[in-house]
């Protein structure tokens, strides 16, 4: 996204940073100041499967798991998620 950055780890785990101020229902982190540094994204380790990889948009995530699914978090205001 323009003001956060998702990564995963080879383990699986998902991380987010930045400005994410719609984030807490996906992820646990955030705030409207932002996250300085990496924190895992917590709601990742119930998902059924691992995350093998993830790409943000302007406010929402996808993250794909080994098992083929594809899921999303974010801001969903029109009903894009």
């Amino acid at each position: 996204g323009p003001t956060f950055t998702i990564a995963v780890s080879k383990e699986g785990c998902v991380y987010q940073w930045g400005g994410l101020p719609w984030s807490r229902a996906g992820g646990g982190v955030g705030g409207s100041l932002g996250v300085l540094v990496p924190e895992q994204v917590s709601r990742v380790t119930q998902l059924p499967g691992n995350v093998v990889d993830v790409t943000a948009g302007l406010s929402h995530v996808l993250a794909l798991t080994d098992n083929g699914q594809v899921w999303a978090w974010g801001c969903n205001d029109a009903g894009q998620l």
